[in-house]
């Protein structure tokens, strides 16, 4: 998992990296160098992940994407109500209280 510090989510690179990426990849070797000196100074990000960053091509179809609903036939869609249904009873078998297991007959206290 990255480190929060070392790869914001919300950084200084937003603004930047959108800039810098498309300089980068047309840019000759030495150019590059200096383009990503500049950019691992005003991110503060690790130099391989400047590099990875910059020569990302943005997928431009993956934006576009919708997510479709799921479709569950008959058969998957009564196996879900039934799991849902025990989980209620479960849920009813704990003292919210304290985490434990109620006695035998002792109903829910609602």
């Amino acid at each position: 998992m990255p480190h929060v510090l070392c790869y914001p989510s919300d950084g200084p690179a937003g603004a930047h990296h959108d800039e810098a990426d498309q300089r980068y990849r047309n840019a000759s070797r030495d150019e590059k160098g200096l383009i990503l000196d500049e950019f691992v100074a005003l991110t503060h990000y690790h130099r391989k992940y400047a590099i990875r960053l910059l020569n990302a091509v943005p997928d431009q179809d993956s934006a576009r994407r919708s997510h479709r609903n799921r479709v569950y036939d008959e058969a998957v869609r009564q196996a879900l109500v039934v799991l849902w249904e025990t989980a209620q009873g479960l849920d009813s078998a704990v003292d919210p209280s304290d985490g434990k297991p109620r006695a035998p007959g002792s109903g829910s206290r609602h």
